[in-house]
C-alpha cells in the first residue's frame, strides 16, 4: 500500500469547546501522520479562549472547520459527519489523541479484509493528568456480551478513541449520532452497529483517552452508566442481558470471574501474518482476564 490511490479515503471529525489546552495536540496526532487520503474536520463550539486561532493554524490541512454555537457534543459531531465523505470514519475528541501509525493500520485492515465494518484497538492507552500513560491488553469483543452491559463494568469499554468505522455501516445505522443523549452517545452507536455487524479488534494501539476528572465522564461516572444502561434497555436480547444490565449483577460476575470458569465467549480478531504480509481474521475465545478492579 505505498500508493495514494490504493489507500482508502478516511474522515476524522474533532469537536471541540473552549479545550485550547489540548487541541493543538489533538489536530497534530492526526494531521502528524501525513496519511494521504486524509479528510480532517474540526467542529469548535464558538470557543472563546483561543481555539480558534489555533485551527486556523492548520486551516489549509483541513477539509472543514467551522467555529459557531451547537446544540450540544452530539449536534456538533453530527455536523462533522454531515460532511463527511470518507470511506472509513472516526471521531476523536479535542483532548484526546490517534497513535502515530493509527491511520495507515487502520486503512491496512480494512483493505486486507473487506469482511470487516468496524474495528478497535485491543491494546487501548490511557494518558492522565500526570503525564504517565498506561496500555492494558483487552480481550475480544463480543455482541451479546455488549448488549448484556459487560463493556465498561467487568470487561474495558469499547475505547471510542480508536474505533473506526465503513460509511456503509455508518449509513445503515442510522447515519448520525443521538442528540438527545448527554454521555453515552458512543454506546447507542455501537449498539446500532452491533445488530448490523461485529466488532473486531487489532493487536495495535490506535487511540489514547486522556483521563480528566473534570470532563462530563469524569464528574460523575454513575451517570454515565445509567444513561448507558438506559440506551441499552432499548434492546430485548433476552433474560440474561436483561439481568446483567442490573448494577448489582455486574459486580457479581467481576468478583467471581477470577475464582469462577467463566462461560464460554468469543469475539473476532484481526492478527498480522507475516507470511502472507496481510492481516487474516480469526475468532478467539474470551478469557475474562482483564475484569475490572
Amino acid at each position: 500500500m505505498t500508493e495514494s490511490r490504493n489507500k482508502p479515503t478516511i474522515t476524522v471529525v474533532t469537536t471541540n469547546y473552549n479545550g485550547a489546552a489540548w487541541l493543538e495536540q489533538a489536530m497534530v496526532s492526526v494531521l502528524g501522520q501525513e496519511y494521504p487520503n486524509l479528510e480532517y474536520i474540526v467542529i469548535d463550539g464558538g470557543s472563546t479562549d483561543g481555539s480558534r486561532a489555533i485551527i486556523e493554524k492548520y486551516r489549509d490541512r483541513l477539509a472543514y472547520w467551522e467555529s459557531s454555537p451547537d446544540r450540544g457534543f452530539a449536534h456538533a459531531y453530527n455536523k462533522g459527519f454531515a460532511r463527511a465523505r470518507g470511506d472509513i470514519m472516526a471521531w476523536l475528541n479535542s483532548d484526546d489523541l490517534l497513535a502515530p501509525w493509527a491511520l495507515e493500520t487502520v486503512a491496512r485492515c480494512f483493505t486486507d479484509c473487506p469482511e470487516v465494518q468496524w474495528l478497535t484497538t485491543l491494546y487501548p492507552l490511557v494518558t492522565g493528568t500526570t503525564g504517565r500513560t498506561t496500555l492494558t491488553p483487552a480481550d475480544p469483543f463480543n455482541r451479546e456480551l455488549f448488549y448484556a452491559g459487560v463493556y465498561g463494568r467487568v470487561l474495558p469499554f469499547i475505547q471510542q478513541e480508536s474505533t473506526f468505522w465503513r460509511r456503509e455501516l455508518w449509513e445503515a445505522a442510522g447515519g448520525a449520532l443521538d442528540e438527545n443523549l448527554q454521555l453515552a452517545i458512543d454506546t447507542d452507536l455501537w449498539a446500532r452497529f452491533f445488530q448490523r455487524a461485529e466488532l473486531y479488534g487489532v493487536s495495535t494501539p490506535l487511540g489514547c483517552f486522556r483521563y480528566r476528572p473534570d470532563s462530563k465522564s469524569g464528574r460523575d461516572i454513575a451517570a454515565y452508566y445509567a444513561e448507558m444502561a438506559r440506551v441499552l434497555g432499548r434492546y430485548d436480547n433476552g433474560l440474561f442481558a436483561r439481568l446483567l444490565r442490573k448494577r448489582y449483577f455486574p459486580e457479581i460476575v467481576k468478583h467471581l470471574a477470577p475464582v469462577v470458569k467463566p462461560p464460554r465467549y468469543r469475539g473476532k480478531v484481526l492478527s498480522w501474518d507475516k507470511y502472507s504480509d496481510c492481516y487474516r481474521v480469526r475468532d478467539e475465545r474470551i478469557s475474562f482476564r482483564n475484569t475490572l478492579r
